[in-house]
């Protein structure tokens, strides 16, 4: 067999040291979003933590649903997320990729892969690895066993010197990882059509749990050419810090009682429901994550915005 080329990785990192508190926000963004897309990058080795061998699980995804998600803030795109999730029994599969993108990858130039394998709440392993501006930035995996703590090894992309609040003893016990996460919510809709739901999220730095609190029934607009339109299920998502964030105040800051989260969930293949469009407050306004469900009419949209911005520069010179 071909060796699986290089992958696994994780949006955790790619927000919290530089951006502060914006760090759970788009961590959790990026989880939601990240709900499904077909993607060749694994492990180059095989990680049989927890006795899962995630190499060999990530290969023999050929009926993983595949999904592809595009963030905005306006007319800005900021970035893109991948996705491919898969389900066999009680495992659960899911790796995905991302990118920042335009203008925000002036500032903030991030890229990550991560992947998770999981076995009811009886095992999972949860492996991540991040780039900034290019470099390896945190490269670490997290291991869930049934009856031990979590496991974290590898280099956490923290500096020795940054100042986290304590995780309290006894927080760790009964966790899950972020992806599992978005797994029990899309299963509980299936079963009994609410997202109400309080999780216990370890993503390897952070603790904090996730209130989904149902929203009600809704039509959402399909207010792009290449997006998503028709009935969905609003849930507010709620964080609740337990330790592991940064002490030090960031100008990009919200504090919690200030921030707005909306996840919209639509049933689009058989019992499966998917994540179609997040909203999010930040200190600048709302970023927004929508399912791309035509990829032509999104790369059209991409060319005429280039020209608008071409024709624009052309006139001041």
């Amino acid at each position: 067999k071909r060796r699986i080329s290089e992958g696994v990785q994780c949006c955790a990192r790619l927000q919290q040291r530089d951006l502060g508190m914006r760090g759970i926000k788009i961590g959790f963004v990026a989880g939601l979003l990240c709900f499904s897309y077909g993607n060749p990058l694994a492990w180059a080795q095989a990680d049989r933590d927890g006795g899962l061998d995630l190499a060999s699980a990530i290969a023999k995804q050929s009926d993983a649903s595949e999904l592809f998600y595009r963030v905005d803030w306006g007319a800005l795109a900021l970035a893109e997320l991948r996705v491919s999730v898969s389900k066999d029994q009680d495992r659960r599969v899911l790796v995905t990729k991302g990118e920042t993108l335009g203008v925000l990858s002036l500032f903030s130039d991030w890229s990550f892969f991560q992947a998770m394998a999981a076995e009811g709440d009886r095992r999972a392993v949860f492996s991540t690895r991040s780039f900034k501006g290019g470099d390896p930035y945190a490269d670490f995996k997290v291991v869930w066993a049934q009856g031990r703590l979590p496991q974290v090894s590898g280099e956490l992309g923290v500096q020795e010197d940054e100042d986290l609040t304590p995780i309290p003893e006894g927080e760790l016990r009964d966790t899950r990882s972020p992806y599992q996460s978005i797994f029990q919510l899309a299963e509980k809709l299936a079963r009994d059509q609410s997202c109400a739901l309080t999780q216990r999220i370890f993503d390897g730095v952070r603790r904090y749990d996730v209130i989904v609190r149902d929203e009600g029934r809704e039509t959402l607009d399909a207010d792009r050419d290449w997006t998503y339109g028709g009935p969905a299920i609003k849930c507010r998502l709620i964080f609740k810090q337990i330790g592991g964030f940064s002490r030090e105040p960031s100008s990009w800051s919200t504090e919690e009682e200030q921030m707005e989260r909306f996840l919209w969930l639509a049933r689009l293949r058989d019992d499966l429901w998917i994540p179609v469009r997040l909203k999010v407050s930040s200190a600048l306004g709302y970023a927004t994550g929508r399912l791309v469900t035509d990829r032509q009419a999104l790369a059209a949209a991409d060319t005429a915005k280039s020209d608008n911005w071409f024709r624009f520069g052309q006139r001041d010179k």
